[in-house]
């Protein structure tokens, strides 16, 4: 399978060092040409855990630790936090370099999807700033955890491609099966070990990238979807009490590779 990783990206990061800081200082130069917008969306209106993108996590909002990410972005050339909420809107107030766009009540309730409210700010930008980006890179507030240069190297292993989009994705081995009628029916043969099951990848919501006329052609994806391998970290997905206490817990363990809202 051919995808992009974090851990690619540094490892050829250091052999550019080590063999031509030309070539580097022309890859950073071509990014820097492009408008990258980072987008995070923070509804109000939680249903399973109310007020998640405000609760407390370490000490900072769960919302923060996205913020911060796309702060630490060498890249990232605007950062927009959508929202309905005064709170959130303060939050991101905070930071100083985050820009609030109030979110209209038609696009706030659990109908509304993410790439509404991606063409909303879109448009808004268009309209009243004449700010056109290239890229569009969403931030899910509920993924709180990315290390420091996971979305620098996301963003260029894109940019270096001719795909329409770009989804973090983790690498998982299940013993699947199916139930029909009373019975269950394994898709693996008897007695086969969960770490010999081929290896299957799901979404894990830590980073999308599209192009923003994909986005305008009323799709998020397009059909050119770069896989983007993160680890464990970046696939924890904050919707319920259970898996925000999970966070806590992986917080307080590797609290010695935290800092400023973002795994070292």
């Amino acid at each position: 399978m051919s995808y992009c990783s974090f851990g690619e990206r540094v490892e050829r990061f250091e052999k550019n060092c080590d063999t031509s800081l030309t070539s580097s200082i022309d890859e950073v130069s071509e990014t820097l040409e492009k408008q990258i917008l980072a987008f995070v969306p923070a509804r109000g209106g939680s249903k399973r855990l109310p007020g998640k993108n405000i609760k407390l996590l370490g000490g900072i909002p769960l919302l923060a630790y996205s913020l911060i990410a796309a702060l630490n972005s060498r890249i990232i050339t605007k950062i927009v936090l959508s929202s309905d909420d005064d709170t959130m809107l303060a939050i991101g107030g905070h930071y100083g370099r985050i820009e609030g766009i109030r979110r209209p009540d038609s696009l706030s309730d659990d109908k509304a999807t993410t790439l509404s409210a991606i063409a909303h700010c879109l448009e808004y930008l268009e309209v009243h700033q004449a700010y056109r980006p290239d890229i569009v890179v969403l931030l899910q507030p509920t993924c709180p955890f990315r290390e420091n240069g996971y979305i620098d190297a996301a963003i260029n292993c894109f940019l270096e491609s001719d795909a329409h989009s770009l989804i973090g994705v983790c690498e998982e081995k299940y013993k699947l099966g199916e139930i029909r009628g009373k019975y269950f029916y394994p898709q693996y043969k008897e007695g086969t070990r969960k770490q010999d099951m081929p290896a299957v990848y799901r979404e894990n919501g830590s980073i999308y990238i599209s192009r923003s006329h994909i986005i305008k052609e009323g799709t998020l994806f397009g059909k050119k979807i770069l896989p983007y391998l993160g680890n464990k970290f970046n696939a924890v997905n904050i919707d319920t009490q259970l898996d925000f206490d999970s966070a806590e817990m992986i917080l307080e363990k590797y609290a010695d590779q935290f800092k400023g809202g973002a795994i070292q």
